[in-house]
């Protein structure tokens, strides 16, 4: 059964999320999450394990820029709407979500998700499809399909400023199978053991985790054969990454003996470019080309 919040302040709205799954945490489920790994996902929902949040420049931009966005949008659409500032939770199911917007067009409501997108970012994650429609990342997508699933809502669009002057509108369809995988998922989350962490993605996290952040310096064990391998292998991939950075110093002169004062040298496989820095040191930047 949901129930609808309106949140008291910040620290109540996320008082409210820690014993939930909410639409910022589906992708990790699915494997697709760019920002978070199911391993980390199960140590925050059941161990209540807190993840500082480091805001940046795009993040807080974001957030300025999302009234703004949603107004244009609204505008564009034709259409009438507003912030949606409740918290709708399901207790039982553990599900909570929050929106940014509300759309109401022909009678109908609908979800108006505000994303404020890096030009870059655009043109490396986002793609289209045979119809030649545009399609975010597969994350965003899972994040509006819970959305609807929560709110009970048929309807959603993303709004997306891309590079800070091109509005992008986007219809997400519900798809009742999608709904059930994403119920599914979330079901079998929290009956499921401590999950495999990925050893490289979750590095850093596993590094913070209380479990491996107390240590008996006075216990002292053997190494076994399978720590001696790994050991072994830390220490050749570090001499390796050692020999790969010198490799690297020592094309990077030769390029630069090469050049002398040219800024920029190039042909249809590479590109090799150059500037100095306001300190007076030269600086260069070598990129792959790709064939149109």
């Amino acid at each position: 059964m949901i129930e609808t919040i309106t949140p008291r302040d910040e620290n109540h709205w996320l008082e409210m999320r820690k014993t939930v799954l909410t639409s910022t945490n589906i992708a990790a489920l699915f494997g697709l999450s760019p920002y978070q790994t199911l391993y980390e996902l199960w140590h925050v929902k059941h161990n209540n394990f807190e993840t500082e949040f480091v805001s940046n420049e795009r993040v807080e931009w974001g957030n300025k820029l999302e009234a703004p966005i949603a107004e244009m949008a609204l505008e564009r659409l034709g259409c009438d709407g507003g912030p949606m500032k409740d918290f709708l939770i399901d207790k039982e199911l553990k599900l909570g979500s929050s929106f940014d917007y509300w759309f109401e067009k022909d009678e109908k409501k609908g979800i108006l998700e505000i994303k404020n997108v890096d030009g870059l970012v655009f043109m490396q994650k986002w793609g289209k499809n045979e119809e030649g429609e545009l399609v975010p990342p597969y994350h965003i997508l899972l994040q509006v399909h819970f959305q609807m699933l929560v709110s009970g809502l048929g309807s959603a669009k993303i709004a997306a400023l891309v590079g800070g002057n091109t509005l992008h509108i986007i219809d997400v369809v519900k798809d009742y199978n999608i709904q059930d995988k994403i119920l599914a998922k979330c079901s079998e989350f929290w009956t499921m053991p401590e999950p495999t962490p990925d050893y490289v993605a979750d590095h850093d996290f596993l590094m913070s985790l209380p479990k491996y952040t107390i240590v008996d310096k006075k216990k002292i064990v053997p190494l076994t054969v399978e720590m001696e391998e790994l050991a072994m292998n830390y220490l050749m991939a570090g001499d390796a990454k050692k020999e790969a950075d010198n490799k690297q110093k020592e094309c990077k002169s030769k390029m630069l003996v090469s050049l002398g004062n040219t800024g920029k040298a190039f042909n249809d496989y590479v590109s090799v470019s150059s500037s100095v820095t306001k300190y007076g040191k030269r600086s260069m930047r070598v990129t792959k080309r790709v064939k149109k």
